[in-house]
């Protein structure tokens, strides 16, 4: 059994003042400074099957800290908040025949709440940056299997399924009079 506690801090500070020549683009600037503060925890459990098997399984949080984009010129869109997952993972590893065959099967399910992307910030100024866009959860398989076949020559493979799902997506709906975008819940 293994466990562990990870503490993230981070301080996010931005002084921006921007400066054009046109008049599409005015000159702007902001100052802005954002804190995000995590703790991350994860527990093993592993368990010898026999001499040639070992099971195992694990849950641990994942953390992304949040930020301020800093290419855009408005700073009530700069600021996005932090990413967190939740991920399970069990599986089994055996070496069998004389340790000449390697199976391992892994099995995992993570769930994302507040997901990051890169994605367009503001059509007036045509800014991209990172924001909250909404929930995923993802599901997988892992299989990999080595054979070793004479001193010189192995053998392997490695097969993955993936289910990816987004569950909770915050679509963002542009207004084409003046470009402002706002977001839309799509559950």
């Amino acid at each position: 059994l293994t466990g562990g506690l990870r503490l993230d801090y981070e301080r996010n500070t931005v002084a921006i003042e921007r400066s054009y020549n046109r008049t599409e683009f005015p000159a702007s600037g902001f100052q802005d400074a954002a804190e995000f503060t995590s703790f991350s925890p994860k527990a093993t459990i592993g368990y010898n099957l026999s001499n040639t098997a070992f099971a195992f399984g694990s849950i641990a949080r994942g953390y992304k800290p949040g930020g301020i984009n800093q290419f855009i010129l408005d700073k009530e869109k700069a600021r996005f908040e932090p990413e967190q997952s939740l991920n399970y993972e069990i599986g089994i590893k055996s070496t069998i025949l004389e340790n000449t065959l390697k199976l391992n099967l892994t099995g995992f399910y993570t769930s994302y709440t507040g997901q990051q992307i890169f994605t367009l910030l503001d059509l007036s100024s045509f800014a991209f940056g990172i924001d909250n866009v909404g929930e995923s959860k993802i599901f997988g398989l892992e299989f990999e299997g080595k054979a070793i076949l004479s001193k010189r020559l192995n053998l392997g493979i490695n097969l993955g399924y993936l289910n990816a799902k987004i569950s909770k997506y915050n679509e963002f709906i542009v207004n084409p009079v003046d470009g402002s975008i706002r977001s839309v819940d799509r559950s």
